[in-house]
């Protein structure tokens, strides 16, 4: 199995168009392929080729009488792994308050915080310490089909919701991190 490392680095470009600085994670993830299909068998296929990601998709931990996915995929660096593909900004707006609302959870619902820390630990005892620590940060992961999309070619409402909850997850102190993949 290989490592999904992250390497981050400042885009001054984004900063001037968001008018507000986070950073790019690079996940290393690979494209999500056509015939995947769905989200979930990407991140179960994405996790089981990477040992430091815990595929959390179709894992809903309760949460004060509501299921609610923590992530798609914890990555041993501390990362709460949000993906979707990009469609609309509707699917955008969701992906966005996912992350938020995860975060906010793990802070104060201390019933679904030890939801998560007991399903990782059963994974490994380092993925458990991981649950543990969370929420460091929280990376929104967008799927483009088209080649050499990026971030600053989302419709102006999702730039909007991006930056806005990357504020509010900054207040939390959390990391707000974005990063992208192709679909082939």
């Amino acid at each position: 199995m290989t490592k999904a490392r992250i390497r981050e680095s400042s885009d001054p470009g984004l900063y001037v168009y968001l008018y507000w600085h986070y950073w790019w994670a690079q996940q290393n993830l690979r494209d999500w392929r056509k015939e995947e299909g769905s989200e979930t068998s990407y991140n179960d296929n994405i996790a089981n080729e990477h040992d430091d990601l815990l595929h959390l998709d179709t894992e809903h931990i309760k949460s004060y009488g509501d299921m609610v996915e923590v992530c798609d995929l914890l990555h041993a660096d501390d990362y709460l792994t949000h993906i979707k593909k990009y469609e609309k900004s509707q699917t955008l707006s969701h992906l966005f308050s996912q992350g938020y609302a995860s975060a906010v959870l793990l802070g104060v619902d201390e019933a679904y915080k030890k939801a998560l820390v007991d399903f990782a630990e059963r994974h490994s005892a380092e993925m458990g310490e991981v649950a543990m620590r969370s929420p460091q940060a929280v990376t929104y992961t967008i799927a483009f089909k088209k080649q050499g999309r990026g971030v600053t070619d989302l419709p102006t409402f999702s730039k909007v919701n991006l930056r806005d909850f990357a504020k509010r997850l900054t207040r939390l102190r959390v990391k707000p991190t974005v990063a992208r993949i192709q679909i082939v």
